[in-house]
């Protein structure tokens, strides 16, 4: 597990100094170290072995037949990989790449950038990122909509989160911000945002020729015991459910440091839907967490900058800490740790 505090390590560091002025060289760079510890990662993480299977059963597929499918630019991303001779290897470097465009650009938008990179590490970049590929280029993508969203017109909005769901159905759910955003009576809003809801729900989990991964993804991470149930739900609504917490007891306070107002109220309204959805369907409100991500991004440099006005050492290492922490409780009782403890990369390793 070394390795991947190693990878924590680096954005705390640079948190720590709290520089005001954002050093693009190093900031840069560090994208870079995290895109290619994530993206040549070799035998790690959970589904390997399942998305080799499925590199090796599109390689008999025509372009047409890729492209006609659900989710077409996650399965043309892997045909042109495994007919390319890269099999696996060259789509989990463009999918590190696109999430971790998405997490870089969204945390520019924070006032704290090292530290909401340090929020967003071992959850989303590590344990999600390393594993659910489609999903978390998805979310990678709705990341960067979320850092642009108040420069982009309707269309340009709806034409990201279309693309994202080309990645991941999963993805339509956040068309619910994008209704919110429209000027159009409460009443016509909510019956929309109900509508996309149950739209996203039925086509992500219902439809797809895919569907059968997520029985298959609450066989492997969630029903494998009531120990194991128990944790893998609660630590990735905990991700979200702890930070909205905070946002709405702090909430004044963190106003004035977040750019994007109508952004936070969604995240803080979307993170108890979630959290009251875990107690009917585990599985869906684990999956859907991905897309709540920029709420640790926001509140903890937020919280930071709030509170740490004279001195903010002692509240950055806190939350580098409790990250820190969180990495570990994970490794420690994750029912799927296993998969991720002998990390390789190909740069060294194969």
């Amino acid at each position: 597990m070394i390795p991947y505090f190693l990878l924590l390590l680096i954005p705390s560091i640079f948190a720590l100094l709290n520089t005001r002025r954002l050093s693009l060289p190093l900031w840069y760079a560090t994208f870079v170290v995290f895109v290619l510890f994530v993206g040549l990662r070799f035998e790690v993480g959970p589904d390997w072995e399942q998305y080799g299977y499925i590199h090796k059963s599109l390689a008999y597929e025509s372009f047409w037949e890729v492209v006609s499918q659900p989710e077409p630019l996650s399965y043309l991303l892997f045909w042109f990989s495994e007919t390319l001779g890269y099999h696996i290897y060259f789509s989990n470097l463009v999918a590190a790449l696109i999430m971790l465009t998405g997490v870089f650009a969204f945390a520019r938008r924070t006032v704290n950038p090292w530290l909401a990179v340090v929020s967003a590490t071992p959850s989303f970049i590590i344990v999600m990122g390393m594993s659910g590929v489609r999903q978390t280029m998805a979310a990678g993508i709705i990341l960067f909509l979320f850092s642009r969203w108040e420069r982009y017109s309707f269309i340009k909005r709806g034409a990201f989160i279309l693309v994202a769901a080309m990645f991941h159905t999963s993805a339509l759910v956040n068309n619910v911000f994008l209704v919110i955003k429209l000027n159009i009576a409460m009443r016509y809003k909510m019956a929309l945002g109900v509508l996309i809801t149950l739209a996203t729900l039925y086509l992500g989990f219902g439809v797809s020729v895919y569907a059968d991964n997520i029985a298959q993804y609450q066989q492997r991470y969630i029903d494998t015991d009531i120990v194991d149930q128990s944790f893998g739900s609660t630590y990735h609504i905990a991700m979200i459910a702890v930070p909205a917490f905070i946002g709405f007891i702090f909430r004044r306070q963190l106003d004035a440091h977040i750019h994007s107002i109508s952004l936070m109220n969604f995240g803080l309204y979307a993170s108890v839907i979630i959290f009251l959805l875990n107690f009917f369907s585990s599985t869906v409100a684990s999956r859907l967490t991905v897309y709540l991500y920029f709420m640790p991004m926001m509140v903890y440099p937020a919280l930071v900058e709030a509170y740490g006005k004279r001195n903010q050492l002692p509240y950055i290492f806190t939350i580098i800490l409790l990250h820190m922490l969180i990495l570990y409780a994970w490794f420690a009782a994750g029912n799927h740790a296993f998969a991720y403890n002998d990390y390789k990369n190909i740069l060294f390793d194969n």
